[in-house]
């Protein structure tokens, strides 16, 4: 049984990121109330970065106990049934997986070049 600490922190943080994006452009304009919660996002995102690189190897250990959380956190975020998280539920991990992939790739690509111009 893997721990899904650094996937619940990614899917929350990437659905505060819609909330924030909900929030500020509602009214089509930005303005300076509009910073608190920016700064909000800002500043909670080192958790949901850090330990990124373990997602995968979360996501390709989870046991049923383990979907079912994931089912629910989809659910309880936005106020669905569990039936109805399913479908989204199977479609963010997919999208998650991916990600996460592709971002592990950039940073490792990164390191690489860092290194060798050292």
């Amino acid at each position: 049984m893997a721990n899904i600490k650094e996937t619940s922190e990614a899917l929350n943080f990437g659905f505060d990121i819609l909330d924030l994006y909900t929030e500020v452009f509602s009214d089509k304009k930005i303005q300076i109330d509009d910073l608190s919660p920016v700064l909000e996002l800002i500043m909670g995102a080192p958790q949901a970065i850090n330990g990124a690189e373990n997602i995968i190897k979360e996501l390709m250990d989870l046991d049923d106990a383990e979907r079912m959380q994931l089912k629910q956190l989809i659910a309880d975020r936005f106020n669905i049934s569990y039936d109805e998280a399913e479908p989204h539920y199977e479609q963010i991990m997919f999208d998650v997986l991916s990600l996460t992939a592709s971002i592990t790739n950039l940073f490792k690509l990164k390191n690489k070049i860092t290194d060798e111009s050292s």
